[in-house]
């Protein structure tokens, strides 16, 4: 499935020569936000927006920036992210374009279009959601210095993962995070179960229930981000509706699962990581939890008419 931001590339590369311009155009995603649904920057996203992106863009000769309006589908953060970039560069912000079904899909490429016919400077275009693979240096500190502390109170006496797998290009990233909580309980790693279409659905309850005839301890799965949906839902066969445990793609999120029924979902709340930054949650408002998982299942279902 597409994320909002490769949608956006898909967007630009559908007005074809339209963007034929000799404008560098750069596009990044909003920095990173809190789990759950909340709105405004994490700790870390504020610490990027204010830190970084002005700086990074300083000698970029940026002369025209480019954002989604904040609306009740998307675009919370994105006008948190680019305002400081806008700010250091004594340039406006242009959010004639938004980011949901209502909005052209040419809106983004009229504007450069339109911004290039007076000017060489290079377009900013600061978009919803940018994923990579790998765990980033604040990832490497999640794994660190906070799971293992979460972790240890909790009588965990299994530990399930997905091994790599180069071929469905799942579970790079697993590992790296269960290892450092394996090592501080002293525990092995489970991956008998992939993430892929080759596992059965019944692999990880097999696990589950096989553990449960001996013990009375917890069991801890860490998987494939992109694959969570289908772990609770299939896998488990869990009605996530209730809880709306599928928060798109954060690290953070921290699913209870008790006799069968999600219980919690809640953030690790790991320190100068997780949350929401002071200063970055403008609207008067929070997000419903209910809501905004329907506003999300929509965006996935316009993201997937788009592949088609």
């Amino acid at each position: 499935m597409k994320s909002a931001f490769q949608n956006m590339i898909v967007l630009l590369t559908l007005a074809g020569s339209a963007l034929a311009i000799s404008n560098p155009i750069y596009v990044i995603s909003n920095a990173e936000v809190p789990s759950l649904f909340r709105p405004g920057l994490s700790p870390v996203g504020l610490q990027r927006a204010t830190q970084c992106l002005p700086q990074l863009f300083s000698t970029l000769n940026i002369g025209k920036i480019i954002t989604c309006p904040q609306s009740e589908d998307s675009c919370f953060e994105t006008l948190a992210t680019t305002q400081p970039i806008a700010d250091a560069l004594g340039l406006p912000i242009d959010t004639s374009c938004g980011a949901d079904e209502n909005t052209s899909d040419n809106c983004v490429s009229d504007l450069t279009k339109k911004f290039a016919k007076n000017s060489t400077q290079s377009i900013l275009i600061v978009w919803p959601s940018l994923f990579r693979p790998g765990l980033s240096p604040i990832g490497e500190q999640r794994v660190a210095q906070c799971l293992p502390q979460l972790f240890s109170t909790l009588d965990i006496g299994k530990i399930i993962s997905c091994p790599r797998n180069d071929e469905s290009q799942v579970c790079f990233e697993t590992l790296a995070t269960a290892q450092p909580i394996a090592d501080a309980l002293g525990l092995p790693i489970d991956t008998t179960c992939g993430a892929d279409e080759n596992t059965s659905d019944d692999c990880i309850s097999g696990l589950t229930t096989k553990f449960a005839k001996s013990s009375t301890q917890a069991i801890l799965i860490v998987w494939e981000f992109s694959e969570v949906h289908t772990l609770l839902e299939e896998s488990l066969d869990l009605d996530t509706d209730p809880a709306d445990a599928i928060d798109g793609i954060h690290y953070d999120v921290f699913t209870t699962v008790i006799k069968g029924k999600i219980t919690q979902v809640t953030s690790q709340n790991c320190t100068d990581i997780d949350g929401i930054a002071p200063g970055t949650d403008k609207s008067k408002r929070r997000r419903s939890v209910a809501g905004a998982g329907e506003k999300r299942r929509r965006r996935e279902r316009k993201s997937r008419s788009r592949q088609l």
